[in-house]
């Protein structure tokens, strides 16, 4: 499998990772699909001020659709490019994967596969 189509930002917590993506995302002048995977955490007033920071920096032209778990199905069903899609963020969705669906090793490594395919399949998209 061949990834041209895929950047990775990588970055310790709070560096900059998605307003660079973003930043990214904006000058590639395609249309953009923001996957969001960070899910709303009841009482976690600092995470939910993050989310609400992130969400008044996409401009309105952006889809968004927020996924914790379904990252896979959703750039499957992505309408046709060209276009960007930002999948912010990958240390989130695995998370969500062991905590949510209780998933263990082997399953998150098959997520993971799955995932990449459907990135792969999409060569009309930049990630």
């Amino acid at each position: 499998m061949q990834l041209t189509n895929l950047i990775l930002i990588t970055g310790g917590a709070s560096s900059g990772k998605s307003t660079f993506a973003e930043k990214m995302a904006r000058e590639a002048n395609k249309s953009v699909t923001y996957l969001a995977t960070m899910p709303r955490l009841a009482g976690d007033i600092e995470l939910s001020e993050k989310i609400e920071a992130h969400q008044k920096r996409r401009p309105e032209s952006w889809n968004t659709i927020e996924t914790t778990c379904e990252v896979a199905t959703c750039m499957r069903n992505l309408p046709q490019g060209p276009g960007v899609v930002v999948l912010d963020c990958l240390s989130a969705y695995v998370s969500n994967l062991i905590i949510e669906k209780d998933k263990g090793r082997d399953q998150i490594i098959d997520d993971a596969k799955n995932t990449l395919d459907s990135l792969a399949l999409r060569k009309d998209l930049q990630f």
